[in-house]
C-alpha cells in the first residue's frame, strides 16, 4: 500500500484492539476504555482503536483526551460509525494515527460512488491519518456492481490498508479471506 503505512506501524500485520465505549453511564464508558486501552497496550498490541459502537460522539472524543494526555506514545485509531465525516473532524483535533472505515468500496451503487470516491479523497486532504478501510466489510451491503477484485483495486486506491474481518462481530475471522 504505502510507506507512511510502515512508517507508523512497526509490523506489516499489526495486531489492533477495539475499544467499543461499552458501560451504563459516560463516566463509566470512560473508566472501561481507560482500563481495556491500558491492558491492551500493556499487553503488546500495536494500537486501540476508539470506536462508538456502544458509546456517542462525546464518549468518543474524552477517551481521545485521555489517551493524548495520558497514552502520549500509543498509537491511536477512530472509527466513527456511520459518521466518516466525524472522524475525519476528530483526527484534524487530535493525535489520531489512523482512521478506520467500515467501507470504502463496494457498498454504493456506481451512480452514488463517485460522488463518494471526490468526498473521501477531500477529507483525507485535510488530515494526517492513515486510512484503514474495509472493501465489503462485513454488515455492509454490496451494492457495486462490480467483481470483486474490481472492488479491492478500487479499495487499494482509497486507502492505506485494508481492515478484514469475519462476517459478525467477535467471530473468528478466517485466514483464506485475509
Amino acid at each position: 500500500m504505502d510507506s507512511r503505512f510502515e512508517q507508523t506501524f512497526a509490523t506489516p500485520k499489526p495486531i489492533l484492539g477495539m475499544l467499543h465505549l461499552t458501560g451504563a453511564t459516560p463516566a463509566e464508558r470512560l473508566a472501561i476504555a481507560r482500563r481495556e486501552a491500558e491492558i491492551l497496550l500493556a499487553n503488546g498490541v500495536d494500537g486501540v482503536i476508539v470506536e462508538n459502537y456502544f458509546g456517542d460522539k462525546d464518549d468518543v472524543r474524552g477517551v481521545l483526551e485521555w489517551l493524548e494526555a495520558r497514552q502520549p506514545d500509543a498509537l491511536v485509531g477512530l472509527n466513527v460509525l456511520r459518521d466518516h465525516h466525524l472522524a475525519f473532524e476528530l483526527a484534524r483535533q487530535f493525535r489520531v494515527d489512523f482512521i478506520q472505515m467500515d467501507s470504502v468500496a463496494g457498498h454504493l451503487r456506481p451512480d452514488e460512488d463517485a460522488d463518494f470516491a471526490a468526498e473521501l479523497k477531500e477529507l483525507r486532504e485535510g488530515a494526517n491519518a492513515l486510512l484503514l478501510g474495509g472493501v465489503r466489510f462485513k454488515y455492509q451491503p454490496v451494492n457495486s456492481g462490480r467483481t470483486e477484485e474490481e472492488d479491492l483495486l478500487l479499495g487499494m486506491q482509497r486507502c492505506d490498508a485494508f481492515v478484514v474481518t469475519s462476517d459478525a462481530t467477535g467471530q473468528e475471522t478466517d485466514l483464506e479471506k485475509v
